[in-house]
């Protein structure tokens, strides 16, 4: 039997936005397949485009029997949402549009899953561990979100993928371990299919910053590479990844590939770098330093 994603895997749909940034069109306008009728933010608008671009479920487009994801989520199907929620704060002083994944956006995706009636949908992500879960939570909106889904008859859970948590963002601050049952992950080992095999006799300088090299020692070594990924996203019928594009120090910039980092629920297990100079056979910094390698 074919699956629905194949004739659509190569399928790249692009679209602009009426304008940059969020918030209110100057005019509603009309959406059928809702149940208001319409939509009214940038987001939705765009959103909406974008599926009606994408040619899903083309033969009713226009009308109100337009479910266009359904393509891909069957009634009674589990869901995954994946946004970027990288930390509760933009420490520039700069807000945070440019920092995640925008609530409007997560909630026009949402209005089109609704359409098609999974069974259980679910939105998380492992943000950095200094992150105040409960902070993001206010700051982006997410319990109003939340209660004007359920009016469309769409729960939803929200969940924090973390089992490493620190408690503040100053270096040395305690942080908390197996934060969340090790029952809610599933564990896996690309063994020597990893792309990091090729340097596996070099993982003793594996490192990922602020997180404790032990643990990353005992996951990554020659035909050895473990990942701690969260058991929402493995046994999710459908996973919709939503990131925000912006840039990142390490990877240049952040996208789809770069946001899955988040359903890692222990980050110690995801080699980030080398450790050293290039000279020295590391990837942090370009010149030796002995003072850094210390």
């Amino acid at each position: 039997m074919s699956s629905p994603f194949s004739a659509r895997e190569t399928t790249v749909a692009v679209v602009p936005s009426q304008r940059a940034g969020y918030g209110v069109l100057k005019h509603e306008i009309a959406a059928p397949e809702l149940p208001s009728g319409y939509v009214s933010t940038v987001a939705q608008l765009a959103v909406r485009d974008l599926l009606r671009t994408w040619g899903l479920d083309r033969e009713n487009i226009g009308s109100n029997r337009w479910n266009p994801l359904g393509t891909f989520i069957r009634p009674g199907a589990k869901v995954l949402l994946k946004p970027n929620w990288v930390r509760h704060w933009n420490q520039s002083g700069a807000g945070m549009d440019c920092l995640v994944t925008h609530t409007s956006v997560i909630e026009a995706v949402l209005e089109y899953v609704a359409l098609a009636h999974p069974g259980s949908t679910v939105i998380g992500d492992a943000p950095i561990q200094s992150c105040d879960f409960e902070g993001l939570r206010v700051a982006c909106g997410l319990e109003e979100l939340v209660r004007r889904m359920e009016t469309r008859n769409l729960p939803l859970e929200i969940r924090d993928f973390r089992r490493t948590v620190m408690h503040g963002d100053a270096l040395g601050s305690a942080r908390s371990e197996s934060v969340s049952s090790i029952e809610n992950y599933v564990l896996f080992d690309l063994k020597n299919e990893s792309l990091l095999e090729p340097v596996a006799d070099e993982s003793g300088s594996f490192r990922v910053t602020v997180y404790n090299p032990d643990l990353l020692h005992r996951t990554h070594g020659p035909g050895k590479h473990e990942y701690l990924i969260a058991r929402e996203c493995i046994e999710a019928d459908v996973v919709l990844n939503l990131p925000k594009l912006k840039c990142h120090k390490k990877a240049g910039i952040t996208g789809a590939l770069k946001n899955v980092v988040g359903i890692n629920g222990n980050k110690e297990y995801l080699p980030h770098h080398r450790k050293g100079s290039g000279a020295e056979g590391g990837d942090c910094y370009e010149a030796a330093s002995w003072w850094k390698r210390q």
